[in-house]
């Protein structure tokens, strides 16, 4: 396969930058071959936890009801006596929502949603 074959999909795009951006490019790509640690523009996700620029609304924390979602599909409930739900709900389920709670307080909503899930299980 030639190079031009291999490379056929691939583009580059080429903007027209101040010497500011420039300037700061070079200072970000000096900096992470010194330190040896990758440059991103996005945040994501830091501790589990989703990095937003703007202000939190409802639905940012719809995750951490799916979390415990996905957690409760795992046990087989229906074969545990209520002191065993009652035991895995207090210790398992109470601390997702806790875990999160040290980074962001949670809307009334989603607790709410987080103690309805809980009781049905239990």
């Amino acid at each position: 396969m030639t190079d031009s074959a291999k490379h056929q999909g691939s583009r580059l795009i080429f903007l027209e930058l101040s010497t500011h951006q420039v300037s700061l490019i070079n200072k970000i790509q000096n900096i992470t071959s010194i330190s040896g640690i990758r440059s991103t523009t996005s945040l994501d996700k830091y501790l589990g936890f989703p990095i937003l620029k703007r202000r939190l609304k409802r639905s940012d924390f719809h995750f951490v009801i799916e979390k415990m979602h996905t957690r409760l599909a795992s046990w087989k409930s229906k074969l545990l006596k209520k002191p065993d739900r009652l035991a895995l709900a207090t210790t398992v389920l109470s601390s997702i929502p806790a875990y999160y709670m040290q980074i962001n307080w949670l809307p009334k909503s989603i607790c709410d949603n987080i103690d309805q899930v809980t009781r049905n299980f239990i």
